[in-house]
C-alpha cells in the first residue's frame, strides 16, 4: 500500500530527523552537484545550473555566492590556480552568459549577470565589446535573414540598456568610447518611427552613438544638430511617398550650410530606393536596419 503524507508533514519530518529543511537539503545537493561540474567539465554556467535544476542563471548566481561565499567564477579560477581545472579563459563564460541574455532578450537576467561581472574584476570595455555588441551584431545578422522580427529586437535593446547602465558609469564619458556620432529622426510631415528606432538599436549596438531627433523633424533641426554636435552622419527616415522631399531638402540644406563635405548622408523607408538616393545626391541607402548600421560605422571609421 502506499503511504500518502502531506507535504507539510514530511518537511516537518524531514526537519527534525535531519535538523534542516527539505528545501535547504535539496539546494547543498545541487550545489554540491555545481561545484563538480565546475571543476571536472568545460560547460558553461547556464548549461550547469540547467542541468542541477536551478531555476535560472542569477538565482544560480546568487545562491552559490551565498553559500560559498564566492562566485562560480571566483571558485573556477580556484581551481584553475590551484592546476585542478585548465579553463585557460575563465571570464569568458560570465561574458559569453551576457552575450546569450542579451540575445535572447532577457533584461534582468542581463543586468544581474553585469553586476557579477563587474564584481569580478572584468573591465567594462570587455562587457561592452565581447558582451553586447557582439550580441548586437548576431541580432542583426539574425534580423537581417528574417529570424527575429520587430518585437524580439525591442527586447534585445531592453536587454542591452539594461546591462549598459551597469557600465556606463565605469566607463568615464561613454561618448569617447564610440565609433561615431550620428543624429537620426524621421522628416517633416511623418510621425512614423518603427524603422527609425530599430535603426538606431541597431546603431547603438555597433557601438555608434546615436541623437535621436524623433519623428516630424525640419531639415533645418537635423543641420544645426549635425554641427553642434560634430555629427558625422546625418539618418533620414520616411514612410510617406509625400514626406520623401523633405529629404532632398536635408542634403541641398547641408550644401547651403557649407557641411556636405563633412557629412554623411543616408536615407531609409518603404518608399525609398537607391535610384531616390542617387536622384537626391544622398551618399547612402539601405534596406533594413542592420544594414544601415553597417554602413554607418563604414563611414565613421573611414
Amino acid at each position: 500500500e502506499r503511504l500518502f503524507i502531506g507535504r507539510s508533514t514530511l518537511s516537518r519530518a524531514f526537519s527534525k530527523a535531519t535538523g534542516i529543511s527539505i528545501h535547504d537539503y535539496l539546494q547543498s545537493v545541487r550545489l554540491k552537484q555545481a561545484c563538480a561540474m565546475l571543476e571536472n567539465t568545460e560547460m558553461s554556467n547556464e548549461e550547469i545550473a540547467l542541468a542541477c535544476g536551478i531555476k535560472d542563471l542569477t538565482t544560480f548566481y546568487n545562491t552559490f555566492k551565498r553559500k560559498y561565499g564566492v562566485t562560480p567564477l571566483k571558485y573556477k579560477k580556484s581551481l584553475s590556480s590551484a592546476g585542478v581545472c585548465n579553463n585557460e579563459n575563465p571570464t569568458k563564460n560570465i561574458v559569453a552568459e551576457i552575450n546569450i541574455s542579451v540575445q535572447n532578450g532577457r533584461a534582468k537576467e542581463a543586468a544581474a549577470l553585469t553586476v557579477m561581472a563587474i564584481e569580478e574584476g572584468i573591465p567594462p570595455e570587455k562587457i561592452l565589446s565581447e558582451g553586447l555588441i557582439s550580441a548586437m551584431d548576431s541580432v542583426g545578422e539574425r534580423f537581417k535573414a528574417n529570424q527575429i522580427f520587430v518585437l524580439e529586437v525591442l527586447m534585445v535593446a531592453k536587454a542591452m540598456n539594461a546591462s549598459l547602465e551597469h557600465i556606463r558609469p565605469l566607463m568615464g564619458n561613454v561618448g569617447s568610447t564610440k565609433s561615431g556620432k550620428v543624429c537620426i529622426g524621421t522628416v517633416r510631415g511623418d510621425l512614423h518611427d518603427i524603422g527609425k528606432n530599430l535603426v538606431k538599436i541597431m546603431m547603438e549596438g555597433r557601438g555608434i552613438e546615436v541623437i535621436d531627433l524623433g519623428v516630424d523633424v525640419a531639415p533645418e533641426r537635423f543641420i544645426e544638430t549635425a554641427i553642434a554636435e560634430n555629427c558625422k552622419i546625418i539618418c533620414l527616415s520616411a514612410l510617406l511617398t509625400t514626406t520623401m522631399p523633405v529629404m532632398e531638402e536635408v542634403v541641398k540644406a547641408a550644401e547651403a550650410a557649407g557641411i556636405r563635405d563633412k557629412v554623411k548622408i543616408m536615407i531609409g523607408g518603404a518608399p525609398v530606393s537607391q535610384e531616390y538616393c542617387d536622384k537626391i545626391g544622398a551618399d547612402c541607402y539601405t534596406v533594413d536596419a542592420a544594414s544601415a548600421a553597417e554602413a554607418a560605422l563604414h563611414f565613421c571609421r573611414a
